[in-house]
C-alpha cells in the first residue's frame, strides 16, 4: 500500500489533485455512466480549476504574465466545457478535461521526473445513482 505525502511542493500537490481528478473524470467515462458520479466528477474538477485561477489571478502570484494569461484562458475553456459537458452528459466530451490535467500535472513535476497516476491512490467511489440514458 502506498501512501501520499502531505505538504511539501506545492507544484507536486497540484500535480497530484489533478491526476485524482483524472482518475475520477476516467471512472465516469466507463458505463454504466451514474449521472451523480458524472456530475460530480466534473464540478470536482472545475472547482479544482477554480481555486487554480484564483491562485493565479492574486498579485503576489510570482508566475510570468504570460504563464498566467495562458492559465486563465485554459480555466475559461475548462469552465465553458464543463458547462457543456453538464448540459449534455457525453463521456466521450471528458477525455479532453483529461487530457488537460494530465499535460499540467506532468509539466508541474518535470524537474522532479513527473508524477504517474500510480502514484495517486483511487479516489473513492461514489456511491451507484441515476444512470445516465
Amino acid at each position: 500500500m502506498k501512501t501520499q505525502q502531505i505538504g511539501g511542493n506545492p507544484q507536486e500537490t497540484l500535480a497530484r489533485a489533478l491526476i485524482e481528478s483524472v482518475k475520477r473524470l476516467n471512472q465516469v467515462r466507463v458505463p454504466p455512466v451514474r449521472r451523480r458520479q458524472f456530475d460530480h466528477a466534473l464540478i470536482l474538477n472545475l472547482k479544482l480549476w477554480g481555486m487554480l485561477a484564483g491562485d493565479i489571478s492574486d498579485s503576489n502570484n510570482p508566475l510570468p504574465p504570460e504563464i498566467k494569461s495562458n492559465l486563465l484562458n485554459l480555466f475559461t475553456f475548462v469552465d465553458r466545457h464543463t458547462g457543456a459537458l453538464m448540459q449534455k452528459r457525453i463521456p466521450e466530451k471528458v477525455d479532453i478535461l483529461i487530457s488537460i490535467n494530465r499535460n499540467i500535472a506532468q509539466g508541474l513535476t518535470q524537474a522532479t521526473g513527473g508524477i504517474s497516476e500510480d502514484d495517486v491512490p483511487e479516489p473513492a467511489p461514489l456511491s451507484d445513482a441515476e444512470a445516465i440514458a
